[in-house]
């Protein structure tokens, strides 16, 4: 069994890609999704899903990258429905929670892309590089 997050060695061209360059996509991805219409979230996380298929990553393995938004999923669902039981809310399930929970699954994704095609030596010398360190 595969532990979260962990790399795999591979020789897709995702794994082939700068580091550099997947870090910065993980760093930007919660900014971008932040900011724009939900439709760019969902056509991101399609494109994390194709990134996970071209990188040969098991679609079981990132869907348990993204198992631990579930508890935050929860959360975030109970709170709506205890609203709406408590203070009469209009909608059990909000609109914006539906969408908070899309974003935070978007930045997980591309997340676990990033952890599972970047090695912990590539991903040191990438952030050395950054620093001007050897």
């Amino acid at each position: 069994m595969v532990s979260l997050f962990s790399y795999i060695k591979a020789s897709s061209i995702i794994h082939r890609a700068p580091t550099l360059l997947k870090l910065f996509v993980v760093l930007v991805t919660p900014f971008l999704i932040s900011y724009t219409p939900i439709y760019v979230c969902i056509s991101l996380m399609v494109f994390f899903f194709l990134c996970a298929i071209v990188s040969k990553i098991k679609v079981k393995n990132h869907l348990r990258d993204l198992k631990p938004i579930l508890i935050y999923s929860a959360t975030i669902l109970l709170i709506d429905i205890l609203s709406y039981i408590f203070f009469h809310t209009q909608d059990i399930v909000r609109k914006e929670s539906i969408t908070l929970i899309l974003r935070i699954l978007c930045a997980m994704q591309s997340a676990s892309i990033f952890l599972r095609t970047s090695s912990s030596y590539q991903i040191q010398s990438s952030l050395q590089s950054i620093l001007g360190r050897k």
